[in-house]
Order: structure tokens, then C-alpha cells, then sequence
């Protein structure tokens, strides 16, 4: 499901509904390569702008809690 030619960052937010690190790490074995992990939100948005081009997209999927943590 997920391209291997793209990059991926994962990372939990502050709710007791959101997936932590470990269980993400546990379950991307595929793309890990691919794959960057964050605890704090923020920094994986920073992390994620910083490897982008003009040309590339950015997609953020989550709850808007997540999003809450970035705008």
C-alpha cells in the first residue's frame, strides 16, 4: 500500500488515542528504509518541509488533533 520510492514520518500526538512510536516502528517493516520517527509532532512536520522540493506534495494524515499540533 504504501510507494517505496516515497518517504515516510510518523509520529504520535498528544492524545491518549494516538498511535505511539513503537507500535509504528513494529509495523512498517516494509518502507523502513523510508521511514522516520518522531515523538514530537512538530518536529516531523520541520523534518518532513526540510526533504521536500517546490515540486514535491506534502501529505499529512491523521485526526485534527494531529493537525491541531502543527498549526
Amino acid at each position: 500500500m504504501f510507494p517505496l520510492e516515497w518517504e515516510y514520518f510518523f509520529t504520535e500526538f498528544k492524545n491518549n488515542r494516538s498511535t505511539k512510536i513503537d507500535v509504528f516502528k513494529e509495523k512498517v517493516k516494509l518502507i523502513k528504509n523510508k521511514s522516520h520517527f518522531f515523538s514530537d509532532t512538530l518536529e516531523a512536520f520541520e523534518a518532513a518541509q526540510k526533504l521536500n522540493n517546490k515540486e514535491d506534495m506534502l501529505l499529512v494524515f491523521g485526526s485534527f488533533f494531529l493537525l491541531e499540533e502543527i498549526i
